[in-house]
């Protein structure tokens, strides 16, 4: 018995054409290729797609043996539960064969195959990188010193994704039922940390040792450190002014930060000032020029910022500016 379409009053599009599909799936995830497995086997691609804030679900079903390469994606992270048939993963260099239930987290920057059999029918939740890096940096009480990975391999059918697994499933039955509850924005944030939190509980990441590692209280010389950059930050900063205001040595300071922050101290200053321009351009309505708010954030080499801001957000300045004043 195949598993029912999800998500039927959201078709984003049905076709017996391949390139089509490839099209249409291209916009909203990314550009890729798409081959049939076995040029004998033919049928309806149906999509189904529903977004929410930092969040997509979609039902997806090719109605043929199909393989898939995507180039690497750098804003999202893919969760793909197998609903019916069977798919095999090749993330880097891990391979995953997934059955019906079972389910793979693939992360930005992944080398990324997939073949889908026949009859595979999956569940795809879509997740925004800059927002859930956003979410787990409030939520560990630090920066974060890099990339937050996750391991692929993910039992959905577990205890531990019991919580992941229940807002997944509240999401799709809100859409299907038309309960009109995601309508709503406080609700739809409320699903989103919820279910932001559910991952970072449940499932090992790159920073789950550093996590543990924070239980101890984070020393009164960064908390100086922090309140000096708050209070100074868009004025002209020096490593010899944090020094002075967090009361220890230059080596103190620097390994205080390393081990509580995972960064330097003027690391840190450059976070601070890029999350003050981020949360300014996002204001609804901004009448500033993304210049006029990097200049007031002390960054005066505007092709470095921009990169520099790309690289933590996952979208260019003046995409964050023009999605405010729409």
């Amino acid at each position: 018995m195949h598993a029912m379409p999800m998500l039927s009053a959201h078709s984003l599009f049905e076709t017996s054409d391949l390139d089509h599909a490839r099209q249409e799936v291209g916009q909203i995830f990314c550009s890729h290729k798409l081959q049939p497995g076995n040029e004998l086997s033919g049928g309806t691609v149906r999509f189904n797609h529903a977004p929410i804030r930092a969040l997509a679900v979609s039902w997806a079903d090719y109605g043929r043996d199909v393989r898939i390469d995507p180039v690497q994606f750098e804003n999202f992270y893919l969760l793909q539960i197998v609903r019916d048939g069977s798919a095999r993963i090749v993330s880097n260099s891990n391979e995953i064969e997934l059955r019906s239930g079972q389910a793979c987290l693939i992360n930005p920057n992944d080398d990324l195959s997939m073949e889908w059999s026949q009859h595979c029918r999956k569940l795809i939740v879509r997740i925004d990188r800059p927002s859930l890096e956003r979410f787990a940096e409030q939520w560990f009480g630090c920066y974060l010193p890099g990339r937050l990975d996750f391991e692929n391999n993910v039992s959905w059918d577990r205890p531990e994704m019991a919580a992941a697994r229940g807002i997944v499933d509240l999401i799709v039955q809100d859409f299907e039922n038309g309960a009109g509850v995601l309508g709503h924005s406080e609700a739809q944030r409320h699903f989103e940390d919820s279910f932001f939190a559910a991952l970072l509980i449940s499932r090992r990441h790159s920073f789950s040792d550093m996590v543990e590692k924070h239980s101890p209280a984070v020393p009164r010389a960064v908390k100086r450190a922090e309140e000096y950059i708050a209070a100074h930050a868009r004025e002209e900063i020096s490593v010899s002014d944090l020094v002075e205001a967090s009361e220890v040595s230059t080596r103190t300071l620097f390994e205080s930060f390393r081990r509580f922050r995972g960064m330097t101290p003027m690391q840190y200053v450059r976070r601070y000032r890029l999350d003050r321009v981020r949360e300014t351009l996002e204001r609804p309505g901004c009448s500033e020029s993304v210049t006029e708010v990097a200049m007031r954030w002390k960054f005066e080499q505007l092709g470095r910022f921009a990169s520099q801001y790309a690289a933590v957000f996952g979208e260019k300045p003046s995409n964050t500016l023009r999605r405010s004043r729409n």
